[in-house]
């Protein structure tokens, strides 16, 4: 068996895969598959091997626990919006942690509060643990699992499935098992779940299908359906798409369920993805609510901040920005750093709590989480990250990056950030390189490193936002 390729080739087996089969033979009752199964199969394809794909795997639920979870999701759910019509209809990254932020003692979502705020709008969304949705009102997504049982039966017919040899052919190509797939199990739901959203968008009437993350089934089901209703379907962006995964395509198979439109965060976006799922001309940048508040508020933030750092004056601040994949290694990391930068304060931000922070020993590194990943890099003098697109956001907000590249994962930020003075890359193996990088680092100007970041992130999102959705207008 050879290697398995990773990081920045496996884009490049992307291209190999789909130049080299017949993808767009792989159909069931008609409807095209390979736009539902690429997402999954490079997913699977990227992390085999890694102990981060064993230990994310769901496993089945018990009878209890599907009770427990219906019960959930009736709980959240307000059903008074399924008679909501004539309105938008937005599927969130249901559960993100990320998303609710704190503003003047409200809870704003990072991305879509300016749509919430000035348009018609049924959000989809789930709390997570502590994590509670920012919308007043919601719907919780297991509920369309219910009602889709109910109302919208079916059952797998062989003679329906045609091209089953492509994709074994692919599997094999990618050194990945046949049953990786239950492709029975998954024709079903497509036939169902495509049912029902055809279904409710009708009896809703929905005007626009609005997007965060549509890689997931359920989303991509639901995009479908809208698509073939005539419904616009429009992503808003939510975190790096540079050679992303699920954005970067060999070979485009129409019909899909990929989003008609994609609301970039700014122009340097729209450029990465001119070869992309997505036409160029409906790439629009609208930058990022959250981002404009940040500027806005710079001058609160770092007060706050003061009040409880109020120790660390004359210490370099280090913001790190975690990654869930690959969080300890980050630590790791981090803890080597410190031992030879005894002048420097570490921000640790994860993305989820994690039991072995309790093992830390080093007083200078400090899990956060009274303060967001972006307000501590607002009151910091240098961020470290990997692939986060925290790096980009980071220089945006006039502090300079270190980017450590652990596993090769660090490169194609490099890439994205491009020929500047704004960050650094150091290798994951060489801590007194990355001491260097610090010190250069701190002594650039804040102002010039926020100019380099105005390419990535356009500025007054809210008047951009209602350009973009007059221009979906016309152009639908």
């Amino acid at each position: 068996m050879p290697p398995l390729l990773k990081g920045i080739d496996v884009c490049e087996k992307i291209k190999f895969v789909e130049t080299s089969f017949r993808l767009e033979d792989i159909s069931y009752d008609g409807i095209k598959l390979w736009p539902f199964l690429r997402s999954s199969i490079y997913s699977y394809y990227y992390y085999s091997g890694d102990d981060f794909l064993k230990n994310n795997i769901q496993k089945p639920f018990t009878v209890f626990e599907k009770i427990r979870l219906a019960v959930v999701a009736f709980y959240e759910t307000s059903f008074s919006l399924f008679f909501y019509r004539n309105a938008d209809f937005l599927l969130t990254s249901c559960g993100d942690r990320c998303a609710p932020k704190h503003l003047d003692g409200k809870r704003v979502h990072r991305i879509v509060q300016c749509l919430v705020q000035t348009e018609k709008v049924i959000p989809v969304d789930k709390a997570n643990g502590d994590v509670v949705p920012v919308f007043k009102k919601y719907i919780h997504p297991v509920v369309f699992e219910i009602l889709a049982r109910l109302f919208c039966t079916s059952k797998f017919c062989p003679s329906l499935l045609e091209g089953k040899d492509i994709l074994v052919q692919v599997l094999n190509a990618l050194n990945l098992p046949e049953d990786c797939l239950n492709l029975t199990e998954f024709c079903i739901l497509l036939q169902r779940r495509i049912k029902f959203y055809r279904k409710l968008f009708k009896f809703l009437n929905t005007k626009r299908l609005f997007i965060i993350c549509y890689y997931s089934w359920e989303k991509m089901f639901a995009i479908y359906a809208a698509k073939t209703l005539g419904i616009p379907t429009i992503e808003f962006q939510h975190g790096t798409v540079y050679k992303h995964l699920a954005y970067y395509c060999a070979k485009k198979i129409v019909p899909n369920c990929y989003p008609d439109y994609f609301l970039a965060y700014g122009k340097a976006w729209k450029e990465f993805l001119k070869d992309s799922i997505f036409d160029y001309e409906k790439i629009l940048p609208i930058g990022n609510y959250y981002m404009d508040v940040l500027k806005d508020r710079g001058d609160i933030n770092s007060r706050l901040f003061k009040e409880k750092y109020s120790g660390i004056k004359g210490k370099i601040v280090i913001t790190v920005a975690s990654q869930i994949d690959i969080d300890r290694e980050i630590l790791s990391y981090c803890e080597m750093l410190a031992e030879s930068m005894p002048n420097a304060i570490f921000l640790f931000k994860p993305r989820e709590p994690e039991p072995y922070y309790k093992d830390i020993k080093n007083s200078r590194i400090i899990v956060e989480y009274d303060f967001d990943v972006y307000q501590c890099i607002q009151n910091s003098a240098v961020t470290l990250a990997v692939g986060s697109t925290c790096a980009a956001e980071s220089i945006f907000l006039g502090v300079p990056v270190l980017l450590v590249n652990i596993k090769g994962m660090a490169q194609r930020n490099a890439e994205l950030l491009g020929k500047n003075d704004s960050y650094r890359i150091v290798p994951d193996y060489d801590v007194s390189a990355a001491v260097r990088a610090v010190e250069e680092l701190v002594s650039i100007d804040r102002n010039t490193v926020e100019d380099r970041g105005k390419h990535f992130f356009a500025e007054n999102h809210k008047a951009l936002l209602a350009k973009a959705l007059e221009s979906v207008g016309k152009m639908h």
